[in-house]
């Protein structure tokens, strides 16, 4: 999303989005990518969101996340929002008029159109980036376990809080079908997940 220039050497991470030093916990975004240069400097960096319906909200929250990453990080920062209903990928593509004579607010959006199905382990260990997304766009309107497989195993390319960011991120992002299959312990090992907040969910459904 961002031309960074990084030389080889970068990493990408993912962090969940907490900006409550700066922005009042109402405020936050769903998660934060950030891309570090060899020697660790953050050299870029992603918000994303994932919004399900038009809210007339975003017009406003949306210009503070972005200001308030790029001040505090003092790099390329870039809002992206998965937007999974066509209907409100196209509202998610509107100018945002900052109130400021001459300055506007567009964030990139990517429809359902524009993000691929993964539906393989092996596709998503490759790209774990790309299945992730494949969550975002598709989990919530998907009865494919073969999507939850694919981003579990997209999961299990990170570790520690990476790991347990992208671990929630997906949970977020199930329809009630791929949850279920989660909770029913379907061909995957609750103890192998070690996000508190995903075991504490299934537990409490069995």
């Amino acid at each position: 999303v961002i031309d960074d220039g990084s030389a080889d050497g970068s990493i990408a991470e993912a962090e969940a989005a907490d900006l409550s030093e700066l922005v009042p916990s109402h405020h936050w975004a769903d998660l934060l990518l950030k891309h570090r240069d060899a020697r660790g400097s953050v050299i870029a960096a992603v918000i994303l969101e994932v919004q399900l319906s038009a809210d007339e909200d975003k017009r406003y929250t949306w210009p503070l996340y972005h200001a308030v990453l790029r001040n505090e990080l003092r790099c390329p920062c870039c809002l992206l929002v998965v937007a999974p209903f066509p209907g409100v990928a196209r509202w998610s593509t509107e100018v945002v008029d900052s109130g400021q004579p001459g300055s506007i607010f567009r964030p990139v959006v990517l429809g359902p159109p524009l993000i691929p199905r993964v539906l393989s382990r092996r596709a998503a260990r490759q790209n774990p980036e790309l299945a992730l997304l494949s969550v975002a766009a598709h989990g919530r309107n998907s009865e494919d376990v073969r999507l939850l497989e694919a981003g579990m195993a997209a999961v299990d390319t990170y570790q520690d809080e990476q790991r347990l960011a992208y671990q929630q991120f997906v949970w977020n992002n199930l329809s009630e079908v791929l949850r279920a299959a989660l909770e029913a312990n379907v061909e995957f090992d609750l103890e192998e997940y070690r996000s508190p907040a995903i075991r504490k969910a299934v537990i409490e459904l069995r």
